[in-house]
């Protein structure tokens, strides 16, 4: 609930919606791309599943806690969407479809049951709310190699979206802001270590990755000889 009263809940209530904005246009220039081309070589499956892990870790883990309601909010947004990322890109997939829908929706399906065992007998436990934050950072930053190591090994980001890491910086960057502006009181920072640790290890982790987008276009370019404007 926002406390009208004070202004540090109005202005994280403020900064937590930006956030949720940014969040809730993440996936869809990847979508967009995909559809486009209707070909999911730039993306790794292995990203968004490792990403779909965490979205489940860190949504039990805000809820168990009890933080904000737009962090709530915004960890079941990430994981209806990152599902349905998942199952979009599959679509688009050429070998062994069936095979990995099958093995997604059992994933998907022991998370989901796991998820809620874990709300309902750990609710408001400290402790267990701490260690599934730390769990789901780990499993954020994980997530990221799989998509930095294809990247580098077919030497081009072609079939990835720039904007979709574009808008997860901004979105993350405005979680932080959200978080911090709440309160800077040591107990309340030591319960969001979990994200506040996340959130800077990942942003600079897709720094990288627009890195590479920049890196692969000019090597493009200057082995074609074409200059792009």
């Amino acid at each position: 609930m926002i406390d009208e009263s004070n202004p540090n809940s109005i202005a994280s209530f403020a900064l937590g919606v930006l956030s949720i904005i940014f969040y809730s246009v993440v996936y869809y220039p990847q979508f967009y791309v995909i559809y486009k081309t209707k070909k999911t070589d730039g993306i790794s499956i292995w990203m968004l599943l490792v990403w779909g892990q965490a979205d489940f870790l860190s949504l039990v883990g805000v809820v168990v806690l009890n933080l904000e309601l737009s962090l709530i909010i915004i960890g079941w947004y990430h994981a209806f969407v990152g599902f349905l990322m998942t199952m979009y890109t599959l679509y688009y997939e050429k070998d062994n479809k069936f095979i990995k829908y099958i093995a997604v929706g059992v994933y998907y399906g022991i998370n989901i049951s796991v998820s809620l065992y874990l709300t309902i007998a750990f609710l408001y436990n400290y402790e267990a709310g701490t260690v599934l934050g730390w769990a789901s950072s780990i499993f954020y930053i994980i997530g990221r190699f799989p998509q930095l190591y294809l990247n580098y090994r077919r030497k081009t980001t072609e079939g990835l979206s720039m904007l979709m890491y574009i808008f997860t910086i901004l979105g993350n960057t405005f979680y932080l802001l959200s978080v911090l502006a709440f309160s800077l009181e040591p107990d309340y920072i030591y319960t969001n270590l979990p994200w506040i640790f996340m959130i800077v290890i990942t942003v600079l982790m897709d720094f990288v990755v627009l890195y590479q987008f920049r890196y692969y276009k000019k090597s493009v370019q200057s082995n074609t000889g074409v200059t792009q404007v």
